[in-house]
């Protein structure tokens, strides 16, 4: 029970809340973002992203520092969602991986933000 809590309900309950895409969730993203849970804090990333708030892209980049290897990478990816040169670029240190940075911008050109992130092939 607790397994499945921790890696369906709880996620899911946040990625459904960012597919509401309601402004007055930032803050609860903002939190989801310390969360112990890695798939917590990838979603609230992602909801953030989707908000396209500009205030959140310095708790997204802390949150992406804070965890190891793959998991922050996958983080930082909703980075690219924001047009912000900081955001740009801490995607690019935090991902270090020119040819995966390439990939999915080209999928934000391609697909616009909101389109690349319906796609969520990491």
């Amino acid at each position: 029970m607790a397994m499945r809590r921790a890696t369906v309900d709880l996620p899911a309950a946040v990625e459904a809340l960012g597919e509401s895409a309601d402004p007055r969730s930032f803050s609860i993203f903002i939190r989801g973002l310390n969360s112990p849970n890695v798939l917590v804090v990838m979603t609230a990333a992602l909801g953030l992203a989707r908000l396209h708030d500009d205030r959140a892209v310095p708790a997204i980049i802390a949150a992406s520092e804070r965890l190891p290897g793959e998991e922050g990478k996958l983080v930082a990816k909703a980075l690219l969602y924001f047009a912000t040169p900081a955001a740009q670029r801490a995607a690019e240190k935090l991902v270090a991986d020119p040819a995966r940075i390439k990939r999915w911008r080209a999928d934000v050109d391609r697909l616009g933000w909101k389109g690349a992130m319906r796609d969520r092939g990491y």
